[in-house]
């Protein structure tokens, strides 16, 4: 568990330098796979990194966007606090990369992602 933690650090570190094209082909589907681990830490070491994946690698947010609506029904409260926390980050990026930029593509994510929010999640502790 502690080296796929590390490396899904590693993953966003390398992917962000864009060093090469097959690299970053190869870095997106590991953080594509990663975001999809059993283990909840990895998932949130990669979602903690959101910000700087979509800020520097707009396409990899691109391909990590269905996972990301489906981690908002994470049970881990952790990562769907954190994706809530880096959302105003991915839309500013998304709003300034989208060449016809509308007033209501804000609106229109947040519409997606609100019916996933107030989800109740199953808690085996309570």
């Amino acid at each position: 568990m502690t080296v796929r933690k590390a490396v899904a650090t590693m993953v966003v570190e390398i992917a962000v330098k864009n060093i090469s094209a097959d690299c970053g082909t190869v870095m997106s589907e590991l953080a594509v796979r990663m975001s999809t681990d059993e283990e909840s830490t990895v998932r949130l070491r990669l979602f903690s990194q959101i910000a700087r994946i979509a800020e520097n690698v707009p396409a990899l947010c691109t391909l990590l966007t269905a996972n990301l609506k489906r981690a908002f029904s994470d049970p881990f409260w952790r990562i769907r606090k954190q994706l809530i926390v880096s959302m105003p980050h991915i839309i500013k990026v998304r709003c300034r990369c989208c060449t016809e930029y509308t007033p209501s593509a804000p609106t229109t994510l947040i519409t997606l992602i609100t019916p996933t929010l107030h989800k109740p999640v199953h808690n085996p502790w309570f």
